[in-house]
């Protein structure tokens, strides 16, 4: 009967201890980081735009976006604006992460922000969409619109 009792005083008193700890404060607890998926959506999209792909281009285009444009016809003035911008910049340059909101139960928003070398200056702004644990499944909004 002391062997049992002295199991379950440690078991006791092992759960007493480990319920009364804050939560760590390690790695597993850090938001993910949705840079490197958005920088990488927005060089997708942006190499189709330079290769006049519109169909490609629709086909990464969030479901707002594509309820804005209504069809690929109603996406042509933009895509072509983009594609005109995106002639004029500088190749060299690449895509910023200037913003995000990470959520887990729908995909988090990132907004990244094409930029010139030389003279650094925003060129263009593009809203990701970056569903976690889905790497290649993002979607593009052209037109950031970003509220609180």
């Amino acid at each position: 009967m002391g062997l049992v009792g002295a199991v379950l005083a440690a078991a006791v008193t092992i759960a007493v201890i480990t319920a009364g700890r804050p939560e760590p404060a390690c790695a597993c607890t850090a938001e993910p980081d949705l840079r490197g998926p958005a920088e990488e959506a927005a060089a997708r999209f942006e190499a189709l735009v330079r290769r006049s792909d519109v169909s490609g281009a629709w086909a990464m285009l969030t479901d707002g976006a594509r309820s804005r444009y209504g069809d690929v016809t109603g996406f042509q003035p933009v895509f072509d604006r983009l594609g005109q911008t995106l002639h004029e910049a500088d190749t060299n340059a690449g895509w910023l992460t200037v913003d995000r909101r990470v959520r887990y139960d729908v995909p988090s928003e990132v907004v990244v922000v094409r930029r010139s070398t030389g003279r650094p200056r925003p060129l263009w702004a593009l809203l990701v969409l970056v569903p976690l644990g889905h790497v290649g499944d993002e979607r593009i909004d052209p037109e950031v619109t970003w509220t609180d």
